[in-house]
């Protein structure tokens, strides 16, 4: 690998990284009200149009990259999807798990 196929590894993996916070957020705050869903599936598809050019020229690395960044950014419309339709991640008909919140009721049974 050259010099620049070396950066951009770097970069991109640096990249791809960064963006795990995201997830994160959406997944503790079980809303993505904030999120276009339009933007965001524009970048899937511009992605998808990125695998198919290096896919076309047997660029192996392109390739990794892009099907990185696709994973991601199907994970990203997925929860976006999944929260629009279910806020608070809330299970129809399955009490949310309470477990690990702190009891503040302090009521005598």
């Amino acid at each position: 690998m050259n010099f620049f196929e070396t950066l951009y590894a770097c970069s991109t993996t640096i990249a791809v990284l960064a963006s795990f916070p995201q997830v994160r957020q959406l997944l503790l705050a079980k809303r993505s009200d904030e999120l276009n869903l339009a933007t965001w599936t524009l970048w899937l598809g511009t992605q998808f149009v990125s695998l198919t050019y290096a896919l076309s020229i047997h660029n192996r690395l392109l390739t990794i990259v892009n099907a990185v960044w696709i994973t991601f950014y199907a994970v990203m419309l997925g929860l976006i999807t999944y929260y629009r339709r279910n806020p608070g991640g809330e299970v129809e008909g399955v009490p949310e798990d309470t477990s690990n919140e702190m009891q503040t009721d302090f009521s005598e049974e």
